[in-house]
């Protein structure tokens, strides 16, 4: 039997980062999925189904250190720094929020 855990997530960025909340998480067994969070693995519509995931810890990217090592990448001549995963969802969320922050600043200025 494999081990599945159940895992509450507040909102997702996009089908790749999802925003976590601490919160507790409770073990289940496969019966579980099957039967009472009626799993479907199939149906790629179906909200609920397990995943496999990946976490990143990126909270020292937002330090000085993680500046440096964003430079670093930016500033080499090495593009297979892009092909590796974790930078490109450190790259992505960090867009993200960048865009968000951009768009309520000029939505702030256009209302006021």
């Amino acid at each position: 039997m494999a081990d599945k855990v159940t895992l509450q997530v507040q909102e997702m960025e996009n089908d790749k980062i999802a925003k976590i909340v601490l919160r507790s998480s409770s073990h289940v067994d496969n019966r579980f999925f099957s039967e009472i969070m009626d799993e479907n693995t199939e149906n790629l519509d179906f909200k609920n189904y397990p995943v496999k995931i990946l976490a990143i810890k990126i909270n020292w990217i937002l330090s000085d250190q993680g500046e440096a090592y964003l430079n670093a990448i930016n500033n080499s001549e090495n593009l297979d720094l892009y092909d590796n995963e974790a930078n490109q969802t450190i790259i992505e969320y960090l867009y993200i929020q960048h865009v968000s922050f951009i768009m309520r600043y000029f939505i702030t200025l256009l209302i006021g």
